[in-house]
């Protein structure tokens, strides 16, 4: 897999509060929410797992969103982490229609994909 020549540095984020609630997420719960995703896309089948807290409507506007309930469980958390990452592009109003956790499994990568329904679920 190639990796992009350059990354660009979005800050230091501490999220050992994430990462410790996140563990208490049993494999039953992982699987049950990965089950219902709508990014149901074949380069994840069998290597990613994910629980969606929100996710665009359409691929066409993503503007147009829905929250999940996790969102208002996650949201105090995660929107100041999503507002200082996004603070280096200088955006006067950033759009986070998707936010969610991906659980990549060991050993494994995701392929090159673009996020289009039409192309993704072969």
């Amino acid at each position: 897999m190639n990796k992009p020549e350059r990354v660009r540095h979005l800050g230091t984020f501490d999220i050992q509060l994430i990462a410790s609630r996140l563990a208490r997420f049993s494999e039953t719960a992982w699987a049950s929410e990965d089950s219902v995703k709508p990014n149901n896309f074949a380069c994840f089948r069998g290597t990613t797992r994910h629980i969606i807290l929100r996710f665009p409507d359409s691929n066409e506007d993503v503007g147009q969103y829905s929250d999940r309930p996790g969102w208002q469980i996650w949201k105090d958390l995660l929107q100041p982490l999503m507002e200082e990452a996004a603070q280096p592009y200088g955006y006067k109003k950033p759009l986070y229609s998707k936010a969610m956790f991906a659980r990549l499994e060991a050993g494994k990568c995701i392929s090159p994909h673009i996020d289009a329904p039409e192309i993704n679920r072969r």
